[in-house]
């Protein structure tokens, strides 16, 4: 960090030797790499390290630079959590489904992925899923693909409300409402998906999540999600993957 180092802070290292208080044109900067609250301690940050992934603990613990390349699930835990006698669900108006929307017309891929909770079994259920690949030369038409798909959905479960970000779908969110599709907003923020995919993370790693065998998102975890789940200008890019939270 540049700055000139405070004199009566000088105490304070960074971790590395080199002071964690400077100041630079009337502005104040603390930058440090250990826990000094009195609740930091050995066994919290320990548990802390066990629970969350690697760069997941060096950002919040340890005030850490860290590359998003880090692999998202050791690919076992997928697979022990795929039933292969299971398929995706039939049309149930009782069944209750929440519906999670991400879009882009062009770039990334666009998805619609429903969960539902399994009271009996303390799991979490992959119910369905659809995927589009837009690209610069085949844009996305978003009411066709999507909204239809959402609408398939609120004809045929109880759907207890779709949600999604504004970003890309705000004027479809506002015509689906109007037929009575309960949409839920639901702006992505890098606080937000970073507890998204921590929770993702828990319900994979400790088998709490049941999928039905699909290689294409089998190949989301194993690719797309490494290569994308990263911090761009301070908003955190995922795909499909993302919805299952």
């Amino acid at each position: 960090m540049s700055g000139k180092p405070i004199r009566k802070l000088s105490g304070l290292d960074n971790g590395y030797g080199k002071p964690a208080c400077r100041a630079a044109d009337g502005l104040f900067s603390y930058w440090d790499h250990f826990g000094r609250m009195p609740w930091q301690t050995k066994d919290y940050l320990a548990a802390r390290k066990s629970s969350l992934r690697a760069n997941a603990y060096l950002r919040l613990h340890e005030n850490r630079w860290t590359e998003g390349n880090e692999s998202f699930i050791n690919l076992d835990w997928w697979d022990n959590c795929t039933d292969y006698d299971y398929t995706p669900l039939l049309l149930n108006a009782d069944e209750t489904i929440f519906p999670g929307v991400d879009a882009s017309t062009k770039g990334d891929s666009s998805a619609v992925v429903a969960c539902a909770y399994d009271w009996d079994a303390g799991k979490v259920r992959l119910c369905l899923h659809r995927v589009w690949q837009p690209s610069k030369s085949q844009p996305l038409n978003i009411d066709q693909t999507i909204g239809d798909f959402i609408r398939e959905l609120h004809s045929g479960y109880h759907v207890s409300g779709v949600h999604y970000d504004p970003y890309q779908l705000h004027d479809l969110a506002t015509r689906l409402q109007g037929e009575g599709v309960r949409m839920v907003e639901f702006p992505q923020s890098v606080g937000r998906l970073t507890q998204l995919g921590q929770n993702l993370y828990e319900l994979i790693k400790h088998g709490n999540l049941v999928v039905y065998p699909d290689e294409e998102l089998r190949r989301t975890y194993l690719t797309r999600w490494q290569q994308k789940a990263r911090v761009v200008g301070g908003y955190l890019k995922r795909n499909a993957a993302t919805r299952l939270t």
